[in-house]
């Protein structure tokens, strides 16, 4: 579904990522885990198209990603909930929802992106109703990343994660909270 092979990337002259593999297949969830400035908001940046690689390819279900501007990336299926409450505070759950379904796809497969939504996030379906700005905070998490999980059938977010393990990245990958899981770092 998605693989990173070999991307470099750069900030002007600095090198920010050297030699990022990874390999997402469909119905797989992936975190990277790593100490602020170890790349992973980078390596985000680069697969969703805001920082060209320098080297290496990004390809997801066979399209090559490097070449293409970010909203042509966002077509085809990948998306960067960025990290935050990125969310209309006011408006319900529902409307939120709607409202992510910007695109001329999304619009024309919007039913099935609800049951899609409703059956990754099952607190959304029962809060469908509620004004967005009365929920937890990890529940506004989860709906500004339904946004992309129910268009789409992968997901980015980018978050610091101070303190995490010291090594450097680590790619974890599974199939869900019971499913099947690797590690590699």
């Amino acid at each position: 579904m998605l693989e990173v092979r070999g991307v470099a990337a750069d900030y002007g002259d600095v090198r920010a990522l050297w030699d990022v593999s990874l390999e997402v297949k469909s119905g797989e969830i992936v975190t990277l885990i790593g100490p602020n400035g170890a790349g992973k908001t980078t390596l985000m940046y680069t697969i969703s198209g805001f920082i060209q690689p320098s080297a290496g390819e990004i390809v997801f279900e066979g399209t090559m990603l490097a070449s293409l501007a970010a909203h042509q990336i966002v077509e085809r299926g990948v998306v960067l909930v960025p990290e935050g409450r990125h969310i209309f505070s006011t408006m319900r759950v529902e409307e939120n929802l709607e409202v992510g379904a910007y695109s001329a796809k999304a619009r024309r497969e919007r039913d099935a992106s609800f049951r899609r939504v409703y059956e990754i996030f099952p607190v959304l379906r029962e809060r469908r109703n509620q004004i967005a700005g009365t929920m937890s905070g990890g529940q506004h998490l989860l709906l500004a990343a339904a946004h992309a999980a129910g268009r789409h059938g992968i997901t980015g977010r980018a978050k610091r994660t101070a303190g995490a393990a010291a090594r450097g990245p680590r790619v974890c990958a599974g199939a869900g909270p019971r499913g099947r899981h690797r590690q590699r770092g």
